[in-house]
């Protein structure tokens, strides 16, 4: 079966959200076409552990599930002492 493995790096400051989630949904309505199964890796810089106070990590969590795309890492992947703990690399 072919594989599509994608990366992506969202910068924190330099792209919109509302251009970044309709590049994906663009992206994904292409290779939906070619019925491969796609993995998306990246640091996406949208903090998974805080969708409920943050609109636009909400916004991606949602684009991404419903374009069938479920996170696979649900523990924080940074971890710094005295600071709290965040969710922005994923798979």
């Amino acid at each position: 079966r072919n594989i599509l493995v994608g990366v992506c790096y969202r910068h924190p400051r330099k792209s919109s959200d509302h251009s970044f989630c309709a590049y994906l949904e663009n992206t994904f309505k292409k290779n939906t076409k070619k019925n491969l199964l796609t993995i998306i890796t990246g640091d996406f810089n949208y903090d998974l552990l805080n969708t409920e106070k943050n609109p636009q990590a909400n916004k991606f969590l949602e684009t991404m599930l419903f374009n069938n795309f479920h996170p696979c890492i649900l523990e924080p992947t940074r971890i710094r002492p005295g600071n709290r703990s965040s969710l922005v690399d994923n798979i």
